[in-house]
């Protein structure tokens, strides 16, 4: 789409709001069945292709966003006031987080992405008992480093310097 994504919809992602990709489709399936399993509210989720331009991305791995977010204690995902950390990394100047051994960016503003496909995918439809089912037929569910290495760039975002 021309307007970019909505990353106000999310205000509890782990690092704060933003709209949040994975390198690696099976990542966002996987998100998305554990979203239709745990929020039972949810009429709906997408798994969706595209693309963001971080003009500046911060740059981390995932010990080091849990160590920079133990800094903000708070009830949020994993312990932490993640809205008060999106706000510490955007007063650094940083556009973007990415969190490179697990291939996520979080696009801090949603003028940064572009959509190219967006699968919605309603609860209780075929196609979400399908991804329910698959995810969890998976007994040896591969890590989502081991997915983004699989990409076309994965072994080039694994080697980025992190931001210092």
């Amino acid at each position: 789409t021309t307007e970019g994504a909505k990353p106000e919809l999310n205000t509890r992602g782990i690092y704060g709001q933003g709209f949040y990709m994975g390198a690696a489709k099976e990542i966002g399936e996987s998100y998305a069945s554990s979203a239709m399993q745990t929020r039972l509210t949810t009429p709906e989720v997408g798994v969706m292709s595209g693309r963001v331009k971080a003009k500046n991305p911060f740059i981390v791995t995932s010990k080091e966003i849990d160590q920079i977010g133990s800094n903000f204690p708070g009830d949020q995902s994993n312990n932490v006031d993640s809205e008060a950390l999106t706000q510490f990394i955007k007063a650094k100047g940083y556009d973007s987080i990415l969190v490179k051994d697990l291939g996520y960016i979080a696009a801090l503003d949603g003028r940064q992405v572009v959509i190219y496909e967006d699968e919605r995918i309603q609860r209780g439809s075929d196609r979400a008992k399908q991804l329910i089912e698959a995810t969890s037929l998976l007994t040896t569910k591969p890590s989502e480093t081991d997915s983004v290495k699989k990409t076309k760039y994965g072994n080039d975002l694994m080697n980025l310097p992190s931001t210092k």
